[in-house]
């Protein structure tokens, strides 16, 4: 098994990139009251303890809010909001766990992937119909990332030789407490 990738989960370098990555996104407050512009202070005083609570095995995540929002057509869209500090160490593991399994994704797949988007996917099938396919399927599963199969992703992450506190820590996201808001 790869030695301890919570290891590399909090490297400095791996939190400065993801610090950055969120620094770049709108000025949002998580549900900790925290405002992402807020995190560069907040881990001033407390990265390590952070850290160390993460290397430990120790770290909780916070309560997420899920909330149900009403789109411009008329449809509704469950959105979950997390604590500031919940999103910085969800993109702490990612940017790891990234090298270890995108390679295990379908090459055709163009949802939640890094670099890749709408105008690769659309690409991809003028060159599927310029080489003469005659039919493009798109596939988007209602609800999957509710539905997933929490054993079949450890699973894969075991497959993958995701160390167990690693995997830990995502059972921990995974279980998180998640309160209802109702929006009038």
């Amino acid at each position: 098994m790869i030695s301890d990738i919570t290891v590399e989960i909090i490297e400095s370098d791996n939190v400065k990139t993801a610090l950055d990555y969120l620094l770049q996104k709108p000025d949002s407050c998580g549900t900790d009251g925290m405002y992402l512009s807020q995190l560069p202070d907040y881990l001033k005083f407390n990265q390590e303890i952070l850290l160390t609570s993460i290397k430990d095995g120790n770290y909780e995540p916070g309560i997420a809010e899920e909330a149900e929002y009403l789109r411009k057509t008329g449809k509704k869209r469950k959105i979950t909001k997390l604590t500031s500090l919940d999103r910085l160490v969800l993109r702490m593991i990612y940017q790891v766990l990234n090298n270890y399994i995108s390679t295990s994704f379908s090459q055709n797949s163009y949802a939640y992937r890094e670099n890749v988007g709408v105008n690769d996917a659309v690409e991809q099938i003028r060159k599927f119909i310029s080489s003469g396919s005659k039919f493009v399927a798109e596939i988007d599963l209602k609800d999957f990332f509710t539905h997933i199969n929490h054993n079949l992703l450890i699973q894969n992450l075991l497959s993958a030789n995701i160390d167990a506190k690693t995997i830990l820590l995502i059972q921990k996201f995974l279980k998180m407490k998640v309160r209802k808001r109702i929006i009038p």
